[in-house]
Order: structure tokens, then C-alpha cells, then sequence
């Protein structure tokens, strides 16, 4: 029985992560574009989710899975920073949509959640980002994350494979 364990770190600066039951592990970034903003904002582009490119790498990574264990991060929304929160939403409904259609079970996760057991105690918020990627690197050093800011989305799936 194979089985996929899938990480979403949600947003257009997100990672996917994939592993599965015989530890093959695979990050790649949140597929985005730049578009015109609707808004009459000073700012004329944004970045959206890029579903068919999502939609297609979610089927390839998912179409021998007889099991798949699914979580997203919930994002971010916070009334004072309307930009970003909007950006968030906007992400987060097209991963969702797109779960739903490809019939992918998921559920939400906190970041806590999955950062409690993996990063040494006392991270503080702006070491984040560094812990996330040095312990992905550490424990998957063959997952195409070299290029990433960081490892969210591969270690969501470790949390969900190993330690959940």
C-alpha cells in the first residue's frame, strides 16, 4: 500500500511537500504568477496561485497513492494587514478548490503543531525560517530543497508521516 503524505505551507511564497511510504521525499514552491492588481492600489501586480500548475503537479505526485494524508497550513489573516491577508485568502481558496476537485482528503494545521517536535526549543520567530531549512535539508538531503527559503512544506508531511 502506498501512501503520500502531502504538507502544504500555504500562500504564493508556500511550499508543497510530498513523501512517500518509502521515504521518497520531493519539495517544490507554490506555482504562482504575476497579475494586474484589481485594486487601486499603488502596487500594479500581484502574485496569484497558478492552479493548473498546481492542479497538475498535485495529480502527478498523487497517481499511484493508494492512501493520502493531506494538511495546510492555515493561513494568514490578520485584520491590520489587509494586503497580505487578502494574498493569504486568495491562496488558500485556490489550494482548497483544487484539493476538492482532484479528491484530495485534507485537513488544517497549525505551524506550532508540526514546529513543536521538530525545532529545538526556544526558536524564536525570526529563526524560523533558518531552523525550517536546516532541518530539512538535514533530514531529506535529496528533496530539491536547496532552493528554497525554507523547508515548511517537506516537514509538515515529515510531522504527518513520522510524528503525528
Amino acid at each position: 500500500m502506498k501512501t503520500v503524505f502531502i504538507g502544504i505551507d500555504n500562500g504564493v511564497t508556500g511550499t508543497i511537500g510530498f513523501i512517500n511510504s518509502d521515504g521518497e521525499a520531493l519539495q517544490v514552491k507554490t506555482p504562482v504568477k504575476k497579475v494586474m492588481n484589481y485594486t487601486k492600489s499603488v502596487k500594479r501586480f500581484v502574485s496569484r496561485v497558478e492552479y493548473k500548475d498546481l492542479k497538475s503537479t498535485l495529480s502527478s505526485m498523487i497517481k499511484d497513492a493508494d492512501q493520502i494524508i493531506c494538511r495546510v497550513e492555515r493561513p494568514f489573516i490578520n485584520g491590520s494587514m489587509f494586503h497580505a491577508s487578502i494574498s493569504a485568502a486568495r491562496a488558500h481558496e485556490a489550494t482548497e478548490i483544487c484539493l476538492e476537485e482532484l479528491k484530495i482528503p485534507f485537513d488544517y494545521i497549525d505551524s506550532k503543531k508540526w514546529q513543536r517536535p521538530l525545532f529545538p526549543p526556544g526558536t524564536e520567530k525570526k529563526e524560523l525560517k533558518v531552523a525550517s531549512k536546516t532541518i530539512g535539508e538535514r533530514l531529506y538531503p535529496n528533496a530539491n530543497v536547496h532552493n528554497h527559503v525554507d523547508c515548511d512544506g517537506l516537514l509538515i508531511a515529515h510531522y504527518l508521516k513520522e510524528i503525528r
